[in-house]
């Protein structure tokens, strides 16, 4: 299994091109205070405002064109594995959310039953262990920072653990869209103890 790593100026250029287009400029709903900076790692940092929703939606688009969608400042709901979950756009056949893990601490291990997930780290640092279903020898554990993309397969056990000191903050892109409970499942082969969530 492998990472990939991109120069994080190119996340941040392409956040800013899309959150000035699409909302600043079209819709005008965003506020003034909201900010784009780099934190001290170089990676981008997206500071959450509450939105109040254009009365009217952008020249040339349909209704049914999905509204954006700002990261929210509070989790919408915590993972099956204990992480923060925000919810962000989705469509039938896709969904994206902001993972979010407090310093130091290490998420259950778990595996998907019929979704492939992509993730990309935006902020912070830590570790991501995976294994392919049902062989834990092949188990490896791989360093999450700012510009890493990691591919986690459906049926692959996985388990990821922050910094003691870092906020680690992954944006993930489900495939089919996530469907709900029961998705995802305790690995039973996982290598930490985890310090979230519930284990029963």
């Amino acid at each position: 299994m492998q990472l990939f790593k991109l120069p994080s100026p190119l996340l941040c250029s392409a956040v800013i091109a899309t959150m000035a287009t699409a909302q600043m400029i079209e819709t005008g709903a965003l506020s003034q205070d909201h900010d784009l900076s780099h934190n001290k790692h170089g990676s981008c940092e997206v500071h959450c405002t509450p939105l109040t929703p254009a009365s009217t939606p952008p020249s040339g688009l349909s209704s049914v064109v999905p509204a954006p969608v700002t990261l929210p400042c509070n989790y919408t709901v915590l993972a099956p594995d204990g992480s923060e979950v925000r919810v962000l756009a989705l469509t039938s056949k896709a969904s994206m959310a902001n993972f979010r893990l407090g310093p130091g601490l290490v998420t259950i291990g778990v595996h998907h039953r019929t979704v492939d997930e992509v993730w990309y780290v935006t902020g912070g640092r830590g570790y991501i262990w995976r294994a392919p279903d049902g062989m834990p020898q092949e188990g490896i554990v791989e360093r999450l920072e700012p510009g890493v993309s990691v591919a986690i397969p459906v049926g692959t056990h996985f388990q990821f653990r922050a910094d003691e000191h870092e906020t680690l903050d992954i944006i993930g892109v489900d495939t089919p869209a996530w469907p709900g409970d029961g998705e995802a499942v305790v690995s039973t082969i996982a290598p930490w103890t985890p310090s979230v969530g519930d284990t029963n």
